[in-house]
């Protein structure tokens, strides 16, 4: 199935995060969403990941792509899960092209794992004003959001330097079904792309209310789910915090991880903790 929305494939650019946003405009046209236009190319001099991280990748060897969101006013307290949709269904094409890696897993907020990290999501909101579109002869007022993936089809350029980098071909490897990988970048990209869009379908049919299986099909897929795992939560960036143990239950409506605490429990959002431990959460 083709992209029911403009995917820009290029050979070549600094961010595909810094691209779209400065071609935001020109590239949505007279898309109304969830999803307004996608951009994938297969190597990036300057790519972005979270908290201002570099992403190194290998040319012809990644799916890089970024994609564009506009969400309705009363989505907007789930955002989060904009991260958490577009993660899942990574990991949803990934079991879909190789079935023998069917138990893949969410490093929580954003990471697909398998023996390591595959792949990395990062999701932003657009520094705009809110504007009001005429949809369904109702006025709605929208708030645009900026999602990322680089997935590692091929070890990425500086795995040396990333003890926990993984990649596909490297996971078909070890499991005697290389020949079976389809390396074709592009193909990815839509197909991820295309399951992004079918998530987003089902939560704006449901009224921008995520339906309970979502949330609970998303939480049976955490690392370290009923697992005890150390955790910080600065109170500032310099802060480091201080080291606590609780235990992952799943994830809340709202994308918050929910950890037990002695016999409390507590809900943190992306950001908000820090994990120690890179091979334990």
């Amino acid at each position: 199935m083709s992209a029911t929305f403009p995917l820009l494939q290029l050979d070549e650019v600094d961010s595909t995060q810094t691209f779209a946003l400065s071609q935001w405009d020109s590239l949505c046209g007279e898309s109304t969403g969830p999803i307004l236009f996608g951009v994938q190319a297969a190597h990036q001099t300057n790519g972005k990941g979270r908290f201002d991280r570099s992403w190194e990748d290998l040319a012809q060897g990644s799916v890089l792509l970024s994609l564009a969101i506009s969400l309705p006013e009363q989505a907007t307290s789930q955002a989060a899960w904009l991260t958490n949709l577009l993660v899942y269904s990574a990991g949803e094409v990934l079991e879909n092209e190789l079935p023998a890696l069917m138990d893949w897993q969410i490093k929580w907020p954003n990471d697909l794992w398998f023996n390591g990290k595959v792949a990395g999501v990062i999701a932003t909101a657009r520094p705009r004003p809110i504007q009001t579109i005429e949809r369904s002869k109702q006025v709605a007022r929208t708030n645009h959001y900026l999602c990322g993936i680089g997935l590692n089809l091929l070890p990425p350029a500086n795995s040396h330097s990333l003890p926990f980098a993984q990649s596909v071909f490297e996971l078909a490897r070890k499991s005697g079904i290389e020949a079976e990988l389809n390396l074709d970048i592009w193909s990815w990209g839509e197909k991820i792309a295309n399951r992004f869009a079918q998530q987003l379908a089902t939560w704006a049919d449901n009224d921008w209310e995520l339906p309970s299986e979502v949330i609970a099909n998303f939480s049976r897929r955490l690392l370290n789910l009923g697992q005890k795992v150390t955790f910080s939560a600065p109170l500032a960036s310099n802060d480091p915090g201080v080291a606590q143990t609780g235990k992952i239950l799943g994830i809340d409506p709202a994308g918050g991880l929910r950890i037990q605490i002695k016999d409390a429990e507590k809900i943190y959002y992306a950001g908000e903790i820090t994990f120690p431990q890179k091979t334990e959460f």
